[in-house]
């Protein structure tokens, strides 16, 4: 059962945000690939081939794994104040990371995109006046 379902209170604009998700996997994986990557295709191995100032080394909690465990530590009634705010902490710091990381591989993408149809379209127009066409006016 998905959220919308749950929440029927909140089911349009759920809906509309499920509506506007991309994953960036299909995208990636047609358009992208470094031999650094050595055929993963996991945010962070990504993410090292293009921006790698980025990793995740220097956070508190630098998985999924390590993120799922940290909110289950939070909402544990025995944790301090203290204790939740500090994982609350880490936990923000890790998906911010994660968003920017979505954010910068996207960019890639579409840079990439656009330099490969730049370059088809000078070949295009220098194929033309090799051909005799002349530069289009």
């Amino acid at each position: 059962m998905g959220l919308a379902e749950l929440f029927p209170d909140l089911a349009p604009p759920l809906k509309s945000l499920a509506d506007r998700l991309v994953d960036l996997l299909p995208l990636a994986r047609r358009h992208y690939y470094h031999r650094d990557q050595r055929g993963r295709w996991s945010i962070k191995s990504v993410l090292q081939t293009i921006a790698s100032e980025l990793a995740y080394h220097a956070l508190d909690v630098q998985s999924g794994t390590a993120a799922q465990a940290s909110y289950l530590k939070a909402i544990d009634s025995g944790a301090t104040v203290e204790r939740k705010d500090e994982l609350r902490r880490g936990l923000l710091a890790y998906c911010e990371r994660d968003t920017l990381a979505m954010k910068v591989i996207l960019e890639k993408l579409v840079l990439n995109a656009a330099l490969r149809a730049s370059a088809h379209i000078n070949v295009s127009i220098q194929g033309e006046e090799a051909a005799g066409a002349g530069p289009a006016s």
